[in-house]
This record gives structure tokens, C-alpha cells and sequence, in this order.
């Protein structure tokens, strides 16, 4: 038994230090792709013309020498641009590659363009989106950040002259233990070597030794550097687990960040991002009557059918929509169309829960006044049409599934499923 138990431990633990070596292998790989992919040249900014730096990957490079390194694909699109130009393609590469970032150990959707701009310790997130929602734009791109929740008090990794970045831009993603990871794809093309490392637990971003397989320069001032965290090793700072509500955890995080960066139990902090996956599905579901379920009866005299559009992102959650209910049993020839609204809140990241209801009107053609005929259970005998729902809306991914409670003037208490897909996502 003894022996049975320290080799399920081996394997466990093997398998905690391939997956971490997957991650970073990944990030490191992205960041070399990017370098190869991207030309960095003079641009006009706010601060004038930058100056135009060495570029030591090319796309010469990435097809011939590195990718047979790799086994990666020879075939790499090319851009010229700055900084965020070069971060934007690398965001860009991981949604486009979400299976393999999170199969290597990434958390689905938990990579952020991070910007300093003249502070060096204050890190903005955003993530592109569409020109509608843009806070702002960059280099032509619509830009979302979420105000003072965008932010982290966080110190920018170092240059090579010991300063600080400022007015900079890169790359954020979370591995599945909760350490955040970044990436600098625009140094790693200006200096001939991966830039990347973690965030700690004091704050600040540390700049981690690179696989010198990624490299075409690799100066001996790299092998001081610390190597990145393995999975699950017990100094890695870890995320407190999120309270109530996402923005209490934003307002703990920043409580914990001005008090020595620390939370109760001794824990260290991390930025901890909530879910800001934006969802925006439509679902089709349909009404069951409870009393059809309980006699284990599926009729068709009695039920709904609904339409719904939500909007599921962080500063806006919001769902509404058109139902058809019918009710033909016993007599009846009663049908309705009622508009719908639901104001949905993410208990997770997958899941939210939802309540509201809708009004309507209701006919019954049994009769030539078409009003409806009082029934046991159903309330009144007018021609208006309500409903209470709540329920909760499950996701994987871009696959949604509704389950609803609810009850209304046409067939009383009813339950619905639904099915949805989200046909944006950012």
C-alpha cells in the first residue's frame, strides 16, 4: 500500500512539473514568436519619436533555425509597430489559441494587456473589444479597461539600465495556480532574449531566466536570474480566495495591498482579476409545466417557448427577451407573448444566477371576447400576462446552458431549459 501511495505521489508531482514547464515553455515560445513576427520601428508618440531599437528575431529566423527547435509552424504573419503593437499581437495569438494556452496551464480567458504610462508601480489591464464598448483607442485599436478595478499597484519589471518601464506596454496571463506570468514581447525582439517572469508577493514584477532555446543572445548577466516558479511549490504567492461579490474582492485585494501586501493566515497576495470574460449569448429554451413533470406527463397542450439576448461582462449584466406560452388543455385555447427581463449576477466565472420576470398580454380564442376563463391556479380572468422567474446560467466556454424557475398567469408554476451560445466574446 505504502509503495502504491508514494508512486501515485511521483506521478502527481512529475505531472505538476511538466504542466509548469509546458506553461512557461508556452509564454516563452509566444514571446519569441511575437519578436520574430514583429518589426519594431520609429513611431510618433506623446512623448515624441521613439527611438528605434535592435531587432534580433526576424521572420528569417522564426521559419528556418527556431521552428525546427520548436516543431512549431513555419508560417508566421509579420507587422511593424511599438510596444503595444507588439503586445496586441500576442493577445491576439493566445485567443486564437485558447485550447493550447489552456491546456499548458493557463486560466480560460485570464490574459490582459498590461500599460505603464509615467508611474512605474501602477499597471493598467485592458483587453481589446469593439468600437462601441472602447474606453479608449490605441494605435487605431478600441481599447476596454474597467476605471480604478483596471488597475494594480504593482512595480513594472526592470530594463537593462536597472530602471524601471515606463510608458510601456505587455503581456499579463494567469497560470492555474493562481501566479500571474508576463510576457515582453517588444525587449524580447530589442534585446535578443526572452523577457518574461512573475509577480510576487511583494508587488512587483520579477524578471525570470529564459530557456535559451528561445534566445539568439543569451549574455552571461542571465544566468543571475531566477528561474520561474515551478506548480504548486509552497513559496508561490497565491490569489485569497474571493469573497462575496467580485468587487469586494477587488476592494480585500486593495485593502490587503496597503498593508504590507498581506491578507490573514499569512498568505501572500497577487492581483487577483475577477471575471471579466465578456459573454454576450442568445438563448432558446423552453417552458414546462411543474405539474407536468411531477405526473412524469410531457403534454404538449401546455407550454413556452422563449428567445433571449444577454449581455454578461463585468460593469453590465443584462438579459431580456420574447416568450410564447400556450396553454390548450381542459378546454382552453389560451396563448400569450410576454417581453421579458432578467438582471443576471456571476456567482463564478462559468456561473450566474438570474432573476426578473415579464409582462404581456393573453387571449383566449375558446371564447368570442377572447378573455381568458378564471382556472384553479391561475390568476384573474383579464387579458394581461405576467411571469416571476429566477434561475442560473452555466457556461462552457461559449456554450451556454439556461435553467429556469418560474411561475405565470397561463400555465402556473413551470420550469425551462435552455440552450445558448455566445456569438461574441472578448
Amino acid at each position: 500500500m505504502k509503495k502504491t501511495f508514494v508512486l501515485l505521489f511521483m506521478l502527481l508531482f512529475l505531472f505538476s512539473l511538466s504542466f509548469a514547464d509546458s506553461f512557461t515553455d508556452a509564454i516563452q515560445e509566444l514571446a519569441m514568436r511575437t519578436a520574430c513576427a514583429g518589426q519594431y520601428i520609429k513611431e510618433e508618440s506623446e512623448d515624441g519619436p521613439c527611438i528605434s531599437m535592435s531587432d534580433y528575431y526576424t521572420q528569417k529566423l522564426f521559419t528556418s533555425e527556431i521552428s525546427q527547435e520548436t516543431n512549431t509552424s513555419t508560417k508566421s504573419s509579420t507587422f511593424s509597430g511599438v510596444c503595444f503593437d507588439f503586445a496586441y499581437y500576442a493577445w491576439n495569438y493566445i485567443k486564437d489559441n485558447l485550447s493550447y494556452f489552456n491546456s499548458c496551464g493557463m486560466i480560460e480567458n485570464q490574459f490582459w494587456l498590461a500599460g505603464v504610462d509615467d508611474d512605474s508601480s501602477l499597471i493598467t489591464l485592458s483587453k481589446p473589444t469593439t468600437k462601441d464598448n472602447a474606453s479608449s483607442f490605441l494605435n487605431g485599436v478600441p481599447i476596454k479597461t474597467y476605471g480604478e478595478d483596471s488597475k494594480r499597484n504593482i512595480k513594472a519589471h526592470k530594463k537593462t539600465d536597472g530602471e524601471r518601464a515606463t510608458h510601456h506596454s505587455w503581456i499579463w496571463i494567469e497560470r492555474k495556480d493562481k501566479v500571474w506570468f508576463w510576457i515582453d514581447p517588444t525587449w524580447t525582439d530589442n534585446l535578443g532574449y526572452v523577457v518574461y517572469g512573475y509577480v510576487d508577493a511583494n508587488g512587483e514584477e520579477i524578471q525570470c531566466r529564459p530557456d535559451s532555446k528561445y534566445c539568439v543572445n543569451f549574455p552571461d548577466s542571465l544566468e543571475t536570474l531566477p528561474t520561474a516558479p515551478q506548480m504548486a511549490e509552497e513559496d508561490i504567492p497565491t490569489s485569497p480566495q474571493p469573497p462575496s461579490s467580485p468587487k469586494q474582492s477587488i476592494k480585500t485585494n486593495r485593502e490587503s495591498s496597503s498593508s504590507n501586501n498581506s491578507v490573514s493566515g499569512g498568505s501572500s497576495w497577487v492581483p487577483f482579476v475577477p471575471f471579466i470574460d465578456e459573454y454576450y449569448p442568445i438563448f432558446f429554451s423552453v417552458d414546462f409545466p411543474v405539474s407536468d413533470i411531477v405526473k412524469n406527463a410531457t403534454k404538449t397542450g401546455k407550454l413556452g417557448f422563449a428567445i433571449d439576448l444577454a449581455t454578461l461582462s463585468w460593469d453590465s449584466t443584462f438579459m431580456w427577451g420574447l416568450e410564447y406560452i400556450i396553454n390548450l388543455e381542459d378546454g382552453n385555447n389560451l396563448h400569450s407573448l410576454l417581453f421579458q427581463v432578467n438582471f443576471p449576477w456571476r456567482l463564478f466565472s462559468n456561473l450566474a444566477w438570474y432573476f426578473g420576470g415579464g409582462l404581456g398580454v393573453r387571449f383566449d380564442f375558446s371564447n368570442d371576447d377572447w378573455i381568458p376563463t378564471v382556472q384553479d391556479g391561475l390568476a384573474g380572468d383579464n387579458k394581461f400576462a405576467w411571469k416571476i422567474d429566477t434561475g442560473f446560467l452555466i457556461n462552457i466556454s461559449k456554450l451556454f446552458t439556461k435553467i429556469e424557475f418560474s411561475y405565470n398567469n397561463v400555465i402556473g408554476f413551470s420550469t425551462s431549459l435552455g440552450v445558448g451560445f455566445s456569438f461574441r466574446e472578448y
